[in-house]
This record gives structure tokens, C-alpha cells and sequence, in this order.
């Protein structure tokens, strides 16, 4: 079953990479009758529409502008498939290893592996249409919740991973898409945790703030790995900038722009002794119940 999931994600992979790489006319070929079999044929609906769009836009000579749009859409389907690939994998581990408990991660995986596809129908079913990323959809929220899903999208973490968490309790509401929401701090997490590769602790804390003309949440993601070169540090929002070898370089550039969309702001201080911690402010509503 493994198998039957991973295949054809990692063949989805290749095609976005492909699609961020500049080749448009790129299709994948997956035969299956399933979601993910509806997700491919998406996926190639996409990709001929943004052949035709870009096309249009050479005429126009927007070509590199279109190319930037279509990167970072693939940098927006690559994330979902990876908790995707993540629950089948943590699924053919626990299969082999201990089955003890098995039902119970069975139904999270698999319900984590559904969310994750039907929210990549939605932006591909959006993209297709407009051929544009959705626009937000800010609606009162919780800020603990959104965080715990965030945190959960990655699934099993390594042993040697250690997650904190340290959120106040009954926090006023923000107004927030939660998905977008959700998707900024799963990147923060997920750049954190592949910083950490040789172990180390991850320190999540949302706390509320008041200042004058100014109440907020703020979200603080504090790892205990290599920090971030001071070279790098300016360059680090920036469209297209990696540390990472073969990274789009576009993951901390969609978290900046989701996070201003909303009114917020990022930013990012970092010991290359002792860490990295990125502190994500949002407006909370005002007049919300402080009872989150």
C-alpha cells in the first residue's frame, strides 16, 4: 500500500520540480482511478493551461514574471505532498516494526494523506481557473489550533527531535486563512527540523502582547541547530535564495508574503552557535472573545 502512495507522489515531485525548473509542457503519467490518480490529471490540466497562459504572456513579455508564479506554485504543491509521502512512510515503518497501535495510526495517516490531496485539488482547481495562487480567506481564528495542525502535518518526527511546546492558553482570535496560516508555520517547521538533522530541540510558544495601537499574537519557532550565516541573513525572504542544496528558495519568501497579506510581519534572529528563532507577529480582532 506503501508503495501504491509513494510511487506516484515522488513521480509528482519530479513534475513540479520540473514545472519550477521552466519546463511547462511537462506531464506525468500515473495510472490510477483514485485521488491521486485525479490529482495527476490536475496536475497535467495545469500544466497545459500554463503553456497556453504563457504563451500569452511572452506576447506581453511577462515570460519571467509567469515563470516566477509558476515556481512558486510548485513550491505550494510540493509541501502537501510532503506529509503525503511522510504518512505512507511512517505507516511501511510501524507496519514492519510494531504493529501495536496500528489501527488507530492507520486512520490518522490515511486521513492526513486525504486532507492533504483534496487541498491540493482545491489549489490546482483554483490555478486552473484563474491561474492565479488562491486569495486569503481571513476568518476569526486559533492561533493553538492552527499550530497543532501545522505541527502535526509532519507527521512522526526522528527520535533525536525534540518538540516543545509552550503556547498561553485561551489566547485572543486572529483573522487569519487558517490553510494559508497553517502552510507558513509548517514550512517554519519543516525548515527547522531538516536544520536539525544531527538532533536537537524545537521550541514552539504563542503568547498574546498588548501595545498601544498595536495588540497582537506573537509565534515564536526556536531551534537549537546551526544557525544561519550572517551572509545569509539579509537574503533569507528573498525569491529563489536557498542554503539548501537544490532548494526552490521560495518556501521562506511565500511564508513572508503570507504572513504581510495578513498584516502581520516575520522576522528571524540566528547564532550560529546556538540556533535560529523565527518570531511571527498578527494583529489580533478586535473585539474577539479572549476565550480563543
Amino acid at each position: 500500500m506503501a508503495r501504491e502512495i509513494t510511487e506516484p507522489v515522488r513521480k509528482l515531485v519530479a513534475g513540479t520540480q520540473e514545472v519550477a525548473a521552466g519546463n511547462l509542457e511537462c506531464q506525468v503519467n500515473i495510472e490510477a482511478s483514485d485521488e491521486i490518480g485525479m490529482l495527476a490529471d490536475s496536475f497535467n490540466v495545469m500544466t497545459r493551461k500554463l503553456c497556453s497562459y504563457s504563451e500569452e504572456l511572452r506576447q506581453a513579455e511577462k515570460a519571467a514574471a509567469w515563470r516566477e508564479v509558476a515556481q512558486k506554485l510548485a513550491h505550494e504543491i510540493k509541501n502537501p505532498l510532503t506529509p503525503i509521502q511522510l504518512s505512507a512512510e511512517r505507516l511501511r515503518r510501524r507496519y514492519r516494526s510494531n504493529r501495536e497501535g496500528y489501527d488507530e495510526i492507520l486512520d490518522e495517516c490515511t486521513q492526513t494523506i486525504m486532507d492533504e490531496v483534496e487541498r491540493l485539488r482545491k489549489l490546482l482547481d483554483e490555478f486552473s481557473r484563474l491561474a492565479r495562487m488562491p486569495r486569503a480567506n481571513p476568518v476569526p481564528s486559533d492561533i493553538n489550533s492552527i499550530l497543532e495542525k501545522a505541527l502535526r502535518l509532519y507527521g512522526e518526527y526522528p527520535e533525536n527531535l525534540e518538540v516543545k511546546i509552550e503556547s498561553e492558553e485561551g489566547l485572543p482570535q486572529i483573522s487569519v486563512d487558517p490553510e494559508q496560516m497553517e502552510r507558513a508555520f509548517f514550512n517554519i517547521i519543516k525548515n527547522a527540523a531538516e536544520a536539525m538533522n544531527d538532533g536537537g530541540i524545537l521550541t514552539v510558544s504563542a503568547r498574546g502582547v498588548n501595545e498601544p495601537e498595536n495588540n497582537h499574537v506573537e509565534v515564536v519557532f526556536a531551534d537549537t541547530g546551526p544557525g544561519i550565516s550572517t551572509d545569509s541573513m539579509d537574503k533569507l525572504f528573498t525569491p529563489h535564495f536557498s542554503t539548501k542544496r537544490g532548494g526552490s528558495g521560495l518556501g521562506l519568501a511565500i511564508v513572508k508574503k503570507i504572513i504581510t497579506d495578513h498584516g502581520g510581519d516575520v522576522t528571524v534572529k540566528s547564532d550560529e552557535a546556538k540556533g535560529t528563532a523565527f518570531t511571527v507577529t498578527i494583529p489580533i480582532v478586535e473585539g474577539a472573545d479572549d476565550s480563543g
